[in-house]
């Protein structure tokens, strides 16, 4: 499954047609790989400490309150990354932090993507 990043800043008719016209024109005929994922974190946010009440629309509350009982799904996403990034040149797996997603630590710049590139970058895979 491939989700492009958002068209555009707002919802003009002209701002969306312009990225999605940028878009169909960075297509590749040519696919160099098969498989890719790019994920912004490998894991959720920090669990919060001491919930006996948890902010339901709050991931750190809801991670804190039910702690060992459940795991974010960034970590499921790390998994997989983890198994593609094994099948060798035919793969991109790409987290871009492998640490908490509100830490802001262990950031690795060289695998962001530049949203301009974005879409040359996703039409590379079969």
């Amino acid at each position: 499954m491939i989700g492009p990043r958002r068209l555009s800043d707002g919802i003009l008719y002209s701002l969306l047609e312009g990225r999605y016209q940028k878009y169909i024109a960075d297509r590749k005929t040519a696919k160099s790989k098969k498989f890719m994922c790019y994920f912004g974190n490998a894991q959720g946010p920090a669990a919060s400490q001491n919930v006996s009440k948890p902010d339901y629309d709050s991931e750190r509350d809801l991670m804190g309150y039910f702690s060992d009982q459940v795991s974010h799904p960034n970590e499921k996403r790390a998994k997989i990354a983890g198994y593609l990034a094994q099948l060798g040149e035919q793969a991109d797996a790409r987290i871009i932090s492998t640490a908490n997603a509100d830490s802001g630590m262990k950031t690795n710049k060289e695998l962001i993507v530049p949203l301009g590139r974005f879409f040359e970058f996703i039409s590379n895979f079969r």
